[in-house]
């Protein structure tokens, strides 16, 4: 299995599905978009500036072995407190 962390979460995959995956965000553009407080906005009604550009690459691929993922599926979801 392959973790995959994108952005603040990780993801676990087959191999073959991980590298899919790594390879569709290689091509992938970022879409952004950032507020303009009132008191700075050349034009009133414009209240976000829209941005696209290359995604940099911001997932990070790992193997996870099979007996650490065999346990963390018995251990289950992470408890709240």
């Amino acid at each position: 299995m392959v973790v995959l962390k994108i952005g603040f979460s990780n993801f676990i995959f087959n191999t073959a599905d991980a590298v899919a995956i790594a390879e569709m965000f290689s091509k992938a553009e970022r879409y952004d978009r950032t507020y303009i407080a009132e008191n700075e906005r050349v034009d009133p009604d414009v209240e976000y500036i829209h941005h696209v550009h290359k995604s940099e690459n911001d997932i990070e691929m790992r193997i996870l072995p099979d007996h650490i993922y065999q346990a963390a599926k018995l251990v289950g979801r992470k408890s709240k407190d």
